[in-house]
């Protein structure tokens, strides 16, 4: 497998990718372990038994304090609005990102 191609896309995107490690020789799990090391990634093996698929699997995914640090500073076209019955006004803030992720975790929020 393309260890860097891994590493790499758990860099750009920001959600977890798991692979069957029967996919990977011993020699690309320490190439991958070493790579993750240094790019903050988080691997971990686990033993998956589903429908979906039946033996075990290895998560790779950005640690979250990372990507809240990146979050933090980009503008987002989230915002929050709160309506107040007794005066009818409407106060709002544009969010960040990393705000409206929060917020979305927080809320649980389903969106239609």
């Amino acid at each position: 497998m393309d260890i860097k191609a891994i590493i790499n896309n758990a860099i750009k995107v920001g959600h977890t990718t798991v692979y069957p490690i029967e996919k990977f020789t011993i020699e690309e799990l320490d190439h991958l372990s070493r790579l993750a090391k240094e790019n903050n990634i988080s691997l971990k093996i686990q033993t998956e038994y589903s429908n979906f698929y039946q033996g075990t699997l290895i998560t790779v995914q950005r640690n979250w304090d990372t990507v809240e640090e990146e979050l933090k500073e980009q503008e987002s076209n989230f915002e929050i609005r709160v309506f107040n019955h007794k005066n009818n006004k409407v106060a709002y803030k544009k969010l960040t990102k990393y705000q409206a992720v929060k917020i979305n975790r927080i809320l649980d929020l389903k969106w239609s």
